[in-house]
């Protein structure tokens, strides 16, 4: 129950963070709600999945808008302040899941990059082989109608989410829930 949680929150947190990247007039508003969402979703569930990915994305436009600037951390720091202040409240507020949840999570099947790699593919294919299908399908259909903006954004979406997922060892298939709404939609450009 707290993945469903854990990724509605995230994806509330990408919907209203592209809701601010995509407003004609920037309300810092949705970004204090984007972290807290983001906040609410490591609280339900730890996932800091879409984290990297939405702090490149704000950095990212920044760039566009104000080059290489102080300025550019604006967004991220609001966003970030609120992440932090949410989850933060949450550790404190229940300390004992939060240990144990990063304590129970090391594995010897992911050690290496290759054991990783092979884990969470098996896993994929084992566990959503039509919706993979249907997903390659819409990354060649991006790729042929040379929408390589779009073809990006996911691209770096999964290279962020498997770097976490990397980064702190995690072999389990249930962390492959929250990718399965991006692979719907890449799947959806496929069958569109």
């Amino acid at each position: 129950r707290h993945w469903a949680a854990g990724t509605f929150f995230s994806l509330l947190s990408l919907f209203l963070t592209l809701r601010y990247l995509n407003a004609p007039v920037r309300r810092m508003w949705l970004l204090v709600c984007a972290g807290a969402a983001l906040g609410l979703s490591f609280g339900a569930a730890y996932l800091v999945y879409y984290l990297p990915f939405i702090g490149l994305l704000l950095l990212y436009d920044s760039y566009k808008k104000t080059g290489v600037s102080i300025q550019m951390l604006k967004p991220v720091s609001i966003f970030g302040a609120a992440f932090v202040v949410v989850a933060g409240i949450l550790v404190v507020v229940a300390p004992q899941p939060f240990a144990v949840q990063i304590l129970n999570h090391y594995s010897a099947h992911t050690h290496s990059l290759v054991g990783f790699i092979t884990f969470y593919a098996a896993a994929l294919w084992h566990f959503e082989t039509p919706l993979l299908i249907f997903a390659l399908v819409g990354a060649a259909v991006l790729l042929y109608r040379k929408q390589y903006e779009l073809l990006l954004f996911f691209s770096l979406f999964f290279a962020t989410v498997l770097s976490v997922m990397f980064m702190f060892l995690l072999d389990l298939e249930r962390y492959l829930e929250p990718l399965v709404p991006i692979l719907s939609l890449m799947a959806g450009y496929g069958l569109y």
